[in-house]
């Protein structure tokens, strides 16, 4: 499993996560090798992900590596994937993104081990999150990126915000139809 492969040692198995919280280790059925091989343009580590997000009938994806998905299997399977500096921006609210950082940071020993501290950090491979976000921490500096900026964001014919088929050129770019705001982040009120 992919996020397993990703997990310091002392972190839990994604798996075992699963079966405590919702009884199941998998939640999402693998790929099929039949499947799997009509997808020939997107990256071969990542051909499982498609087939898989199809079968639990999800049509959006995030990923830092937007280009490793092929746009001609992304329409073969009627998904989009978005980078995460993307979509979250678009769709976290001020006092979600704040809870969010609150519960990490209260589990963590090690710095970044405050809210704020961790909105900093967030910020060199986030700027748009941490853009969206400077309201909840007025004082936080952004830190100096040390990656190159994501060479796309969006690839697909899915709105980001509310999954419907999107035909506009503005629209391909940004991954957010017409008939969507430009950001759908409610204000608390």
């Amino acid at each position: 499993m992919e996020a397993d492969r990703h997990a310091r040692p002392e972190q839990a198995k994604l798996a075992d996560v699963r079966l405590r919280w919702w009884g199941a280790s998998v939640l999402v059925p693998d790929a099929t090798p039949e499947l799997m091989g009509t997808l020939t343009n997107t990256s071969p580590k990542d051909r499982h992900v498609l087939p898989a997000a199809h079968a639990a009938n999800i049509n959006i994806i995030l990923s830092r590596n937007v280009s490793d998905f092929g746009w001609n299997d992304l329409a073969q399977m009627s998904a989009s994937v978005a980078h995460p500096d993307l979509f979250l921006p678009l769709t976290m609210t001020p006092s979600g993104y704040q809870t969010v950082l609150t519960d990490i940071c209260a589990r963590r020993s090690r710095q970044p081990n405050t809210p704020a501290s961790l909105h900093a950090a967030l910020s060199r491979e986030h700027p748009r999150l941490f853009d969206a976000m400077a309201a909840v921490f007025p004082c936080t500096t952004a830190k100096l990126s040390t990656h190159q900026p994501a060479a796309e964001m969006f690839r697909g014919s899915r709105c980001i915000l509310c999954g419907q088929p999107i035909t506009s050129e503005f629209s391909l770019i940004s991954g957010v139809g017409p008939e969507c705001k430009p950001s759908r982040r409610q204000e608390d009120q």
